[in-house]
């Protein structure tokens, strides 16, 4: 029996809900951006990144490996100060 009240009361409230949400609108048919000329490009054919090659180290575990950038994320156990 409560399981029941409790299930109708979800479906009148996910009811509700759903008759008040935006509606969104409709999906373009076509593609939204334009392809233009090319802004950047890099083959990553080199031993180390730079700002003299176009690419400024931010992050440190950022690495060129095997013509590829390879990105590592580091886990830090120590708690903020």
């Amino acid at each position: 029996m409560n399981f029941h009240f409790l299930t109708l009361a979800f479906l009148v409230t996910a009811t509700a809900f759903a008759a008040d949400a935006p509606k969104l609108p409709s999906i373009p048919t076509e593609p939204i951006a334009k392809k233009k000329e090319l802004l950047f490009s890099d083959d990553f054919e080199r031993a180390e990144l730079g700002k003299d090659k176009g690419w400024a180290i931010v992050v440190p575990t950022f690495s060129l490996e095997n013509g590829t950038l390879k990105g590592t994320q580091m886990r830090f156990d120590a708690p903020a100060k």
